[in-house]
Order: structure tokens, then sequence, then C-alpha cells
């Protein structure tokens, strides 16, 4: 079993470093390690709540037929169907679902700036690449430049729940990262940005 999993990890490294020579034209580049369990969670989250809401959705069923009502509605154009209160379970429904699609949509964003993101380090740029359907999107930003236009956000909590983001400015573009840890990439932070 050992040697399946050695197998393996040989395996993902050499991916790696074609990844890394393809892109940036060392092997020797170095990867900030994202933490992606922050993101893990946050979509258990909301998929959870998501699932618990579906059964108050008659509430919107309930505020729609009182809207109806509130506007007289069914009096004016002599609609007596409207006095019904089943008539509005799949408007209601339709409600429901369209908003829950816009909460995934938002998510899948989030995630794919958590999870879909690659900082690649070399001795003189930063390489960001972000997946996109199938194919990377590389940016390069000049090391100089990066060392004086980066804001690290971290703190005892974020420490501890290893949710710590860089963010980058540069030419009026904002780049952050994906969540980490740093005690995981302290050598890398130390040697990449801290030396102003």
């Amino acid at each position: 079993m050992q040697q399946v999993i050695n197998k393996y990890k040989m395996f993902l490294d050499s991916n790696r470093k074609k990844f890394y020579q393809i892109n940036t034209g060392t092997q020797f580049a170095k990867e900030l390690e994202f933490n992606l369990i922050p993101g893990l969670l946050i979509s258990l989250l909301v998929f959870g709540l998501l699932i618990y809401c579906i059964q108050y959705v008659f509430y919107i069923s309930e505020f729609l037929a009182w809207f109806i009502q509130v506007l007289e509605i069914p009096k004016v154009l002599k609609l007596p169907f409207l006095d019904n209160k089943d008539f509005y379970r799949i408007p209601a429904l339709c409600i429901y679902f369209y908003l829950s699609l816009a909460i995934l949509y938002d998510l899948s964003k989030f995630l794919q700036s958590n999870w879909g993101l690659r900082w690649m380090l070399t001795d003189d740029s930063l390489y960001i690449a972000k997946r996109q359907w199938f194919h990377w999107k590389i940016i390069k930003l000049p090391k100089s430049k990066v060392q004086k236009n980066w804001i690290w956000s971290r703190g005892i909590l974020l420490d501890t729940l290893a949710t710590n983001r860089i963010t980058i400015n540069y030419k009026e573009k904002e780049y952050k990262s994906g969540f980490f840890s740093a005690k995981k990439n302290a050598e890398l932070l130390k040697k990449q940005f801290q030396q102003k």
C-alpha cells in the first residue's frame, strides 16, 4: 500500500513540476499552499441552510396571497382563481429556486476564487494561475512591485482557523489569494513577501 501511495505522490510531484515549467519557465517555483477547508465548510453551511429553508417556502406563498389581496387584483380583474391560496405555491417555489440559484452562483464564484487559484513564486515574479473552465489564465506580476503593494490579513483568530489572505494591488487591479495557513507557508512568506 505504501508503494502505491509513494507512486501517486511522485506522479503528483512530476505533474506539479510540469505545470511550473510550462507556466513559469522553471520547475523550481514555490507555491503558496492554500487551505481548502474554509471553502468546504462554507459550502456545507450554504447547502444545509438552503435545504433547511425549503420547508418555509409556504411563507412566500402566504405573502404573495396577502399582497395580491391588498392590491385587490382579484376584484379589479375579476379573476376568482387568484383568491385560491394554493395557486401561489408554484410561484413561491419559483421565487425560492431563483434565490437559491443566485446564492449558488455567488458560492461558485467564491469557491473558484479559492479552489481554482494557484500562486507560484519564482526569484523575480509572482504568477497567479486562475482556472477558467478548461484552461488556466496566468497573470505575471514582478516581485519588486508585489513587495511594495501587498496587504496581509492576519490575526489570532485568522491564524488559528488558517484563513489568512494576501491582497495585492497592482495597476489599479486587486488580486486576492485563497485562504492559507501562516505556519505552513512561513518560510515562503518570509522569503518572498517580507523582504521590502
